[in-house]
């Protein structure tokens, strides 16, 4: 299974990885992430966890990408084929849920966009 992960820095540079996988079925959009780090040129990110859900997953959001944090005016969006996703969950060595949130198939395009906040 694959994934393409699409990162807009919103200054006109934009990354692309194509053929993302960490060989399991159920992927998470955070394990798609952590997937990503494994694919030359890599994808560095910071997870910002709001707190700890009952299955011991981390919930939160992107702090930052490649080095690239957002602001008190800016923030990470995530997207899964169009669709937003508000509800990032990580799983962590403590987990007791192995699977982390957002289900990603085979061929689906995760995009993450620094936006300006209104």
């Amino acid at each position: 299974m694959s994934v393409t992960i699409h990162v807009d820095f919103s200054n006109g540079v934009t990354k692309t990885l194509a053929k993302v996988s960490s060989g399991d079925l159920d992927q998470s959009v955070t394990q798609s992430l952590d997937a990503a780090a494994n694919v030359p040129p890599g994808l560095a990110y910071e997870f910002e966890a709001d707190f700890i859900d009952r299955g011991g997953r981390e919930v939160g959001r992107v702090k930052s990408i490649d080095g690239v944090a957002g602001t008190e005016d800016q923030v990470w969006g995530v997207w899964v084929n169009d669709r937003t996703v508000s509800d990032l969950r990580r799983v962590t060595d403590s987990s007791v849920t192995p699977f982390g949130g957002v289900k990603v198939e085979d061929g689906d395009v995760i995009t993450l966009k620094l936006m300006r906040m209104e």
